[in-house]
């Protein structure tokens, strides 16, 4: 006897095949971007810096930005009052939610000398230090300031 179809069992198989498939693929894909957010609010921050120590050269003015850990997740950035040093007083420039992208990145640790505020001068030297982003998978961005300004970040993701 000749077969010219398949049968239901076949058909079965196949779809659970495919469901399978794009159940991983559609994991994979979240996965990967929320480890885009993460990178995206660290090379957030890093911007944010390098724009200051520039304006902070241009403007002969002090720069400080605040970082403001769980659960505000904020970054505040704040100028001089007054042109050159020392600073008489402060005036908020930009408050901004570095995680605004993807509400599972959170500010993890800030490390800025002796708190979570870096110093920009009007020489372009800053307060060296770390920030910790972390997303809700557990992958990190340790965001690493020196002296010279420059920012690097480092990504740990699972």
């Amino acid at each position: 006897m000749k077969n010219d179809g398949i049968s239901l069992i076949e058909v079965i198989v196949v779809c659970a095949i495919i469901m399978t498939v794009l159940g991983i693929a559609g994991l994979e894909t979240k996965s990967m971007a929320s480890n885009s957010s993460l990178r995206t609010a660290a090379d957030d921050y890093k911007w944010e810096v390098q724009q200051r120590r520039a304006q902070a050269a241009q403007e002969n003015r002090l720069y400080r930005i605040t970082v403001n850990v769980t659960p505000s997740n904020t970054v505040v950035v704040e100028q001089c009052s007054n042109i050159g040093t020392p600073c008489a007083g402060w005036a908020t420039v930009l408050t901004k939610t570095l995680t605004s992208s993807d509400r599972t990145i959170f500010i993890a640790n800030a490390l800025y000398g002796a708190g979570t505020v870096t110093t920009i001068q009007p020489r372009g030297t800053v307060t060296s230090g770390s920030i910790t982003l972390q997303n809700g998978r557990g992958s990190t961005a340790v965001i690493s300031t020196n002296l010279l300004g420059r920012t690097v970040a480092t990504y740990t993701f699972n």
